[in-house]
């Protein structure tokens, strides 16, 4: 088992069967308990780097919102051909 920070740094590796059973044969890594204004300039930091991304988050959205009314706009298309028989079947209604 791993101990790791939000970022995925890896502070500690614990053995499971050390862990589950009690036997530790290295001593217990001390971890230092993080200070409010390290929590709180974490806290920032995320924030921040959500506002930077925002806007590319949104404009993947927005690309896939366009992709997604364009299919249904061919869908759409595609099942009138079918259906009143000027699919690509040369007049016959078909899926094949």
């Amino acid at each position: 088992m791993e101990i790791a920070e939000t970022e995925g740094d890896v502070l500690a590796t614990i053995k499971f069967a050390e862990l589950a059973l009690g036997e530790a044969r290295h001593p217990a890594p001390s971890l230092r308990a993080a200070t409010t204004k390290e929590i709180i300039e974490h806290a920032y930091a995320t924030m921040i780097q959500a506002q930077e991304r925002g806007p590319a988050v949104r404009a993947a959205l927005g690309e896939a919102h366009a992709g997604l009314r364009t299919l249904a706009r061919l869908n759409a298309t595609l099942a009138k051909k079918i259906r009143w028989g000027t699919g690509v079947s040369g007049g016959k209604p078909s899926l094949a």
